[in-house]
């Protein structure tokens, strides 16, 4: 997998803890940009082939 910023962005906030946010929101926070990653990969590969 790639290493883009967004990626990296997402887990130094989900290392570093946020005020008023618990673990299990960093974790959510952390799957929700790893899926929007993938999901965004995926639409500019099949984007580029049509």
């Amino acid at each position: 997998m790639t290493s883009n910023p967004d990626f990296i962005k997402a887990a130094k906030e989900l290392d570093r803890p946020n005020e008023g946010s618990t673990m299990m929101e960093g974790i959510l926070i952390f799957i929700a940009a790893v899926a929007a990653t993938a999901v965004a990969q995926l639409l500019g590969c099949s984007g580029g082939r049509r």
